[in-house]
């Protein structure tokens, strides 16, 4: 019942009764119809056989279908085509009986789907922008309620309680580093631990360290590096590859992983391979990867 309420107020702005509240006018045309239905063999006054037709009015609004209704069977001789046609139910209901109509004929015309469509057009659009607007609110509905898909980075952060700045670029790229050859050692732990503490001003243990590395994911593509760089200043980008930098170096060794996820980070970062040389002379990395 409350789906009928929307249809029946679009009708309302589409009828004529509304048009002519608001002194607008709109042709409404009355048009008969004369569609074959079967051969007969009724005879008429040529003798030639005669037509049984479906006879039928529509109305319509600039020639688009509002309303139709059925008049019941004729006879044409032509046919049905043209406006000429027999009007006389008797003789049609005696032709049904003593066979002259064929037997699958039904004894009630009916519309056909085409003749509905047609007829009923507008009643049709009205319905069809009912339920456009009825799809569309639910849709901006599911949508307004759906939750934001959580990611691993969203879970570091809140864990972390650091915002999306340059401090958690500098933290997950450590994070990343330690997991860049599979395992993070203990010594990278202490030194993720120790510098998140002194950027984030936040008192870490070794729990937050090691459950934000089980949920670090690997990194595969370049893209993937690229938000180490996002929303940061060229300085920022170099403090990012420092703190990487000494992460790997913490165990005193670069293995092959480690060296190809600093190079990665770099392009990323957007830093060339003359920052990472310049980085790898500061006298407070370890003495080992300055010689890796």
């Amino acid at each position: 019942m409350r789906f009928l309420v929307p249809v029946a107020a679009a009708l309302a702005v589409l009828l004529p009764s509304a048009a002519s509240a608001a002194r607008i006018p709109i042709p409404r045309v009355i048009e008969e119809h004369l569609d074959l239905v079967s051969p007969t063999l009724i005879t008429g006054f040529d003798g030639k056989p005669l037509a049984l037709c479906h006879y039928y009015e529509t109305q319509t609004v600039f020639s688009i279908g509002l309303w139709m209704s059925s008049n019941g069977y004729v006879l044409s001789d032509s046919d049905c085509e043209g406006a000429g046609y027999i009007d006389d139910p008797a003789l049609i209901a005696q032709a049904f009986e003593d066979g002259r109509i064929p037997g699958d004929v039904p004894a009630t015309p009916a519309f056909t789907p085409v003749q509905y469509v047609k007829g009923f057009a507008l009643i049709g659009v009205a319905i069809a922008l009912v339920l456009l607007r009825i799809l569309t609110s639910m849709r901006n509905r599911a949508t307004a309620v759906r939750p934001a898909r959580r990611t691993r980075e969203d879970e570091r952060r809140e864990v972390l309680g650091i915002e999306n700045t340059a401090v958690f670029r500098v933290v997950d790229a450590m994070l990343h580093a330690a997991k860049a050859d599979g395992r993070a050692q203990p010594e990278e732990i202490a030194y993720i631990r120790a510098k998140a503490t002194e950027l984030a001003q936040l008192d870490y243990t070794d729990e937050h360290v090691t459950w934000a590395l089980k949920h670090t994911e690997k990194l595969r593509k370049p893209s993937d590096f690229k938000r180490f760089g996002h929303g940061i200043t060229p300085e920022q980008a170099r403090v990012v590859l420092r703190a990487a930098l000494a992460v790997v170096a913490a165990d005193g060794k670069m293995t092959k992983p480690e060296r190809r996820y600093i190079s990665q980070l770099s392009v990323g970062l957007d830093l060339g391979p003359d920052e990472i040389d310049h980085i790898l002379g500061d006298s407070y990395l370890p003495n080992a990867i300055a010689a890796a």
